[in-house]
């Protein structure tokens, strides 16, 4: 546990934050800053914070992970600024959850984190803040179980499970089963447990020790055992996530079910403040041990949250205990919010300048990000599919990414980059595209298209109403919430994402 970053730091210490006291901007704004002087039952405390109008379909909410992979530290600046681009403005950061400040190599990271709707790391203390597409709040105490399958088969006797997501397990956790995605990097570091790499679906080899994790897959490790002796070099391997509530009474474990494949960015730290406009801030409820974390004031805190009207509100206190901090968030009429880490790690950037902090490199954060466009949005079968890159639009049809949704609905994909040819297929039906081609064939049979699949950032878009005809999905358009609907119904159903041939692009 990151326990540094709460102890109370001397009064020397104390001199080198900052505050810039720059004028409160007008609220008409989707997003601005504010300073206030806040009464508690312990006095007065200068609140530092940065609100965003969560109604406003153009703010989007993201988790930012330090140089783009899971371990690394960089200042909250760099973190945020990664997420700027030609379509996105990077209005505000704060500090995210609790890691190891003092680790040499690659950082060990405590928190749940979860980007564009897949998660890169499971923490297990603590709660977690999330926000779904349409940047509905969401706060729990959460548990994700990961639960495989070899050849389609998922029950425990056949398939497999993990512990974890890009987490390292010690020597006292022999029994552990983790996997290793693109998000920890290249490889999965040193070890001398077992190696099962999963390419596009397939068991491509099982070695011993430290192993590659391929750009299009992932890698599992795990000690000699009755479920390694399940996995054979050639086997179609998947894996699903699980979401349940967490019992803290005796360890962690998972309790009742939750409602949570809705959400798109997820991050925890903890514990919670505000539950359902409650007081809760209970340690020792959320499986932390540590008294100077919860219960001493420490140098600075983070926290983040939401209002009853859907107004977030992310800042920093210096001072206070968890108590006193949830009492200020409750003043502030917040009526879901946590904790996040603090200490040193403490920071709150807006506008390419720091408001509080730096005082140390950290390895994630939280970023209110403003879009050019409010982002189109696609459910199959109820379900949101969540996307890297979002979809687009050209002469009012929506195109999205052939990797990001093909998967989703199990339809198989081949792209072959020289000609530029695309080869969709499932069951007897074989859809054949070309890049700026206007003519499509079904079956061998030419079809026109009003709006050809394309290349943009580095990424195939093919059309989705094409796709739905062709492989007989029913489709609507709701332009309230622009929302692609695919599919039957609106329940969610759970669909394993698998992956499907696909090369990188140039």
């Amino acid at each position: 546990m990151h326990k540094g970053s709460f102890y109370i730091a001397t009064l020397i210490l104390l001199g080198v934050i900052f505050i810039f006291n720059l004028p409160i901007q007008a609220s008409d704004s989707s997003a601005y800053q504010q300073i206030l002087e806040v009464n508690f039952s312990g006095g007065k405390r200068t609140v530092n914070m940065v609100c965003a109008d969560l109604n406003d379909p153009t703010i989007r909410i993201e988790s930012a992970l330090a140089k783009n992979e899971l371990g690394q530290k960089d200042s909250l600046q760099n973190i945020a600024e990664q997420l700027r681009n030609p379509t996105t403005e990077v209005i505000a950061a704060i500090n995210g959850g609790y890691f190891e400040p003092y680790a040499q190599g690659k950082t060990p990271l405590w928190s749940t984190l979860e980007q564009h709707g897949d998660y890169v790391h499971l923490g297990d203390v603590g709660s977690v803040i999330g926000f779904a597409a349409d940047n509905q709040v969401q706060i729990d105490n959460l548990s994700v179980l990961i639960i495989g399958s070899i050849d389609g088969k998922w029950d425990d006797s056949q398939g497999w499970y993990a512990w974890g997501l890009n987490h390292v397990y010690g020597k006292d956790n022999p029994d552990a089963i983790a996997i290793f995605t693109p998000a920890y990097g290249k490889t999965t570091g040193p070890h001398d447990r077992f190696s099962i790499i999963v390419d596009n679906g397939l068991v491509m080899s099982i070695t011993r020790g430290e192993a590659a994790i391929p750009a299009t897959g992932y890698t599992i490790v795990m000690n000699q055992g009755s479920i390694l002796s399940r996995f054979q070099i050639g086997d179609r391997v998947d894996y699903r996530l699980e979401f349940h509530a967490t019992d803290y009474k005796d360890g962690s474990k998972p309790a009742a079910v939750l409602k949570w494949d809705h959400i798109r960015t997820t991050i925890g730290a903890g514990p919670t403040l505000i539950k359902d406009g409650k007081i809760l801030a209970d340690g020792a409820a959320e499986g932390f041990r540590e008294d100077d974390l919860i219960k001493a004031p420490a140098i600075l805190r983070s926290f983040i949250g939401v209002t009853q009207d859907n107004v977030l509100i992310m800042g920093t206190v210096q001072l206070v205990s968890i108590a006193e901090l949830a009492e200020i968030a409750q003043k502030l009429n917040l009526v879901q919010a946590i904790n996040l880490d603090g200490g040193l790690s403490s920071g709150l950037y807006f506008h390419d300048q720091y408001l509080t902090g730096p005082f140390r490199e950290i390895t994630d954060a939280i970023a209110i990000t403003k879009l050019s466009e409010a982002p189109v949005r696609v459910k199959l079968n109820g379900r949101e599919i969540f996307f890297a890159a979002d979809p687009i639009m050209r002469n009012q049809r929506v195109l999205v990414p052939m990797g990001e949704v093909l998967p989703d609905m199990q339809i198989a994909v081949n792209y072959n980059p020289e000609d530029s040819s695309i080869r969709i297929h499932k069951g007897d039906v074989v859809l054949q595209l070309k890049l700026d081609n206007h003519t499509a064939q079904v079956n061998g049979t030419d079809r026109p298209i009003d709006v050809p699949a394309t290349l943009y950032n580095n990424q195939v878009y093919i059309p989705i109403r094409l796709i739905a005809e062709v492989f007989n999905y029913p489709i609507d358009w709701l332009p309230e919430s622009n929302l692609v609907a695919l599919g039957q119904g609106m329940g969610t159903v759970l669909v394993p994402r698998l992956s499907y041939y696909l090369p990188d692009l140039p």
